[in-house]
C-alpha cells in the first residue's frame, strides 16, 4: 500500500523549502510560513538529520549579495517562529510521559543518518555514495551536469545559487554521514530535477535556433 515516508517527506519538504527560498526575497510573509511548514514536516515526519542540512542552506545563502535583503531575513524568522516551537513540541512531550522510548529515540534514532545524539556517527564505507549513483542518479546527474557546463558564465545568478547551495549541502551532509541509505540519498534528486528541467528549457531555446 502507498504510504508518507519519511523519505517522501523529507523529498516533499525539500522541494518546498527551494520554492520558498525562491520567493523569500519577493514575498517574505508567504515564503516564511511555507518555509516554516516545510521544516515542521521534517521535524515530525522525518529526523533531526534532515532538519540540520535545510536550515543549512537557508543560512548560507546570505553569503552571497543577493539574498542578503531585509524580506529574506524576515521569511526566515517567519519559518523559525512557526516550526520551532511546534517541531519541538513532540520530543518534550515524548520525554515527558514515554522517558525510555525518548532515551532510545535521543540516543540511536534523532539524527538519522548520523545515527543518534548519544553517539553520533561520521564517515560512512568511503566510495559508497559514488556506488549508488550510477543508478539512483540516472539520468538526471548527466543532464543536471550538461545543465552547468551550458549555463557556466551565469552560475553566479541568484536561482543557480539556489540550487547549488542545496545541492552541495546535502551531499557534504551525506559525504559525512555515519550510515547513510538509499532512501536518503534521494534527497539530492530535488535539485538535480530542477538544474536538469533548466537544462530542458534551454534546449527549447537553443533547439529552434540550431533549425
Amino acid at each position: 500500500a502507498h504510504h508518507a515516508s519519511p523519505a517522501v517527506l523529507a523529498m516533499a519538504a525539500f522541494a518546498w523549502q527551494l520554492y520558498a527560498l525562491a520567493l523569500a526575497r519577493r514575498r517574505a510573509l508567504p515564503a516564511g510560513v511555507v518555509l516554516g511548514l516545510s521544516w515542521l514536516v521534517l521535524w515530525l515526519g522525518a529526523t533531526w538529520g534532515e532538519v540540520i542540512p535545510a536550515v543549512l542552506v537557508a543560512l548560507l545563502l546570505p553569503v552571497f549579495s543577493s539574498w542578503r535583503r531585509g524580506g529574506y531575513m524576515t521569511a526566515l524568522l517567519v519559518a523559525a517562529v512557526i516550526s520551532l516551537p511546534l517541531g519541538l513540541l513532540w520530543p518534550v512531550y515524548l520525554h515527558q510521559h514515554a522517558p525510555e522510548a525518548f532515551a532510545l529515540w535521543w540516543g540511536g534514532q534523532s539524527l538519522g543518518s548520523y545515527v543518534g545524539m548519544g553517539a553520533p556517527r561520521f564517515f560512512h564505507q568511503p566510495g559508497y555514495l559514488y556506488s549508488i549513483a550510477a543508478w539512483f542518479a540516472f539520468p538526471v546527474l548527466p543532464l543536471a551536469g550538461w545543465t552547468l557546463w551550458l549555463n557556466r558564465s551565469r552560475l553566479d545568478g541568484s536561482r543557480w545559487q539556489l540550487l547549488l547551495v542545496q545541492l552541495s549541502v546535502i551531499l557534504v551532509w551525506l559525504v559525512l554521514a555515519g550510515d547513510p541509505t538509499e532512501v536518503q540519498a534521494l534527497l539530492l534528486l530535488v535539485p538535480l530535477a530542477l538544474l536538469c528541467w533548466l537544462g530542458m528549457n534551454n534546449l527549447k531555446t537553443v533547439t529552434p535556433q540550431a533549425g
